[in-house]
Order: structure tokens, then C-alpha cells, then sequence
């Protein structure tokens, strides 16, 4: 704000400068669109980032009737472009055999949980997907270190 001076038609006159808070405005308003971080989807997937006990031997694993401590599922793309999901030697590219062989793991054990493997070549809604169907089933999710 600023007083004019006094003189005879500007007796106790107030003049607001509105110039440089209309600039001071903006620029505060530019700063905060520009550092505003908006939370990307993929934040909010649940997953369990705990070690998991992976059996050593090549031949043991799920689907034995014993109980399992971690599911180790691999996703990989074919050269035609198919996601595949393979654990141990099976194979699962669609959703509904994966999620019948999940269920039925949920069913031998409370204690499971799958650990998820994913090349960099996999589209990201793929493995999405896949977490998605993992989650349908009811284990929880471990990823690699």
C-alpha cells in the first residue's frame, strides 16, 4: 500500500498497487503446480516385502500336497509377444489356471506366499494383472531383493 502525497484532491486518499501481488501470485502459484507430486497407481498395491524361505532343491517345490513356504512365479515373454507365468515346470497363460492353482495352495497352507519374478520385457499391466490374480487367491506377495 502507499499514500499518495498530500496535496489539495489527494487529501487522505489509499492506493493499492496491485502490480506486483497479482506477480508475486503467480509465481507462488507456478512453484506449487510445479512441485506438486501427484501418487502414481502402482503405490497402492499391497505386497509383503518380507524374505522369503525358497526351497534349495530343484525338485522340491508346490503341488506335492505338502505345505509350502514361498510359490516361486516366473513371468516371461515368448518371442510372439505371450506373457507366460511358469512356476516350477507348469505353465499358466490365463488367469483362470493360475487362480485355480493359487486357491488350491491357499487351501494346503495358511503360510505361503508367492514370490514374484518379472523380466524387464513383461508389459506392466501384465504383472498387474498377474499381482491382481495372486491377490483373488489370497496369498500374499513377496518380490526378489
Amino acid at each position: 500500500m502507499r499514500f499518495l502525497s498530500q496535496g489539495p484532491d489527494t487529501e487522505g486518499k489509499l492506493e493499492l498497487k496491485m502490480t506486483s501481488m497479482i506477480d508475486v501470485v503467480f509465481l507462488l502459484l507456478i512453484f506449487f503446480i510445479v512441485t506438486l507430486r501427484i501418487q502414481k497407481p502402482e503405490a497402492m498395491i499391497e505386497a509383503r516385502l518380507e524374505k522369503a524361505a525358497v526351497s534349495k532343491e530343484p525338485g522340491e517345490g508346490p503341488g506335492r500336497g505338502d505345505d509350502f513356504t514361498a510359490i516361486k512365479l516366473i513371468l516371461s515373454r515368448l518371442p510372439g509377444g505371450v506373457v507366460m507365468r511358469e512356476i516350477n515346470t507348469m505353465r499358466f497363460p490365463r488367469d483362470a489356471d493360475l487362480y485355480r492353482f493359487l486357491a488350491r495352495m491357499k487351501d494346503q497352507s495358511d503360510e505361503g506366499k508367492v514370490l514374484v519374478v518379472c523380466a524387464d520385457d513383461v508389459p506392466y499391466g501384465d504383472l498387474v494383472r498377474t499381482i491382481g490374480v495372486i491377490q483373488q487367491a489370497g496369498l500374499p506377495i513377496d518380490f526378489p531383493d
